[in-house]
């Protein structure tokens, strides 16, 4: 893959500013409404929480020179490789820095105000990972810098941590928080698999965080698709999504799968790998329009004009149950679903 990247282009996820705006002013009038003390006196203790936040992430990244191995030409050289890589692919600062510090957890975060940005791989995590994989992780964590979500989570979170003494309030704001987090882990997904430009690659590894590496790869995909389609409608599995920080793994799959088959995404990683067969389990929901190409047939690559076409219109090969809609493989003699015979188109 070339290095020169469309690094320009903003293929934030398309609900985060939004999300971020609503939280923010939600937070505001709960924190003018039922604050007691002046406007001033609000606006102070405020600015000193973000000056205390601010002194804590410089002291976090200061401390890693003591407490874990930066990466460096001499340092894991082999990885070093390929943090300069993602750098050029996803457009950050040449000084972003980048430790690993021991930990069992499979895991990486981003830190940082101002350059020099900072991230840390676990221990644990490097060992599971393949090259590709580790330039999604480290690509998803270069997406949080270049799109402002580590500074930004020093403004916002520090607003986040106001409840006062209300739990109405308290609930409303931190709510509203979560639903922004959620929004910056999909528009780091995005970054990761710009980062690596191989879908196989990006769905491997929220396997492996998921489940972890050695029963990633006795995962079915499709029949993990077919779970995932069946909590989509429910309110329980909403509610309990809404606890979260992070998306859940299904949930952050589909929308790399949506991302993967996007104009965006043939826009900012031309080079991109997307013919992984099981991502058919994927495929986004039917659109209104029928005209704007979204996603690709997984074996001549070409375009399809209907998200939930049963053949392919270019090469033929049947995609789809015609009967129920399940996704099929091309080999298949009959719908493991609904048991419908499946016939292939003839030249």
């Amino acid at each position: 893959m070339g290095t020169l990247m469309f690094t320009s282009i903003d293929y934030r996820y398309p609900t985060e500013h939004r999300t971020l705006a609503i939280t923010v002013a939600v937070m505001v009038v709960a924190l003018l409404i039922t604050t007691s003390a002046t406007l001033g006196a609000m606006l102070m203790f405020l600015l000193l929480g973000f000056g205390l936040n601010y002194l804590v992430i410089r002291t976090k990244v200061e401390g890693l020179k003591r407490s874990a191995v930066r990466i460096g030409p001499t340092q894991f050289p082999e990885i070093k490789a390929i943090v300069d890589e993602c750098v050029n692919r996803i457009g950050v600062p040449i000084d972003t820095e980048v430790y690993i510090s021991q930990s069992p957890v499979l895991n990486a975060f981003a830190v940082g105000v101002g350059r020099p940005y900072a991230i840390v791989l676990h221990s644990a995590l490097v060992q599971a990972l393949d090259e590709d994989e580790l330039r999604y992780v480290i690509g998803h964590e270069m997406g949080h810098i270049k799109f402002g979500h580590t500074g930004l989570l020093t403004l916002v979170g520090q607003l986040g941590s106001q409840t006062s003494g209300i739990p109405l309030v308290g609930d409303l704001i931190r709510y509203g928080f979560l639903f922004w987090m959620r929004a910056t882990e999909f528009t780091a997904d995005r970054a990761g698999l710009v980062a690596c430009g191989r879908l196989e690659k990006a769905i491997a590894t929220q396997l492996k965080l998921g489940v972890g590496p050695e029963l990633a790869s006795r995962i079915d995909l499709r029949e993990l698709a077919r779970q995932a389609r069946e909590s989509q409608g429910s309110p329980l599995g909403a509610l309990g999504e809404m606890e979260s920080t992070h998306p859940m793994m299904t949930t952050r799959i589909q929308k790399i799968v949506e991302f993967a088959f996007s104009d965006i995404f043939r826009r900012v990683c031309p080079d991109g790998d997307t013919s992984f067969r099981d991502a058919v389990h994927w495929y986004p929901p039917p659109t209104p329009s029928l005209t704007t190409p979204n996603v690709a047939c997984p074996n001549c690559r070409r375009p399809l004009l209907r998200p939930m076409a049963i053949f392919c219109p270019h090469c033929g090969i049947r995609l789809r149950c015609s009967q129920c809609q399940e996704p099929v493989e091309a080999t298949w003699k009959v719908c493991p679903r609904c048991g419908n015979r499946l016939t292939q188109m003839t030249a």
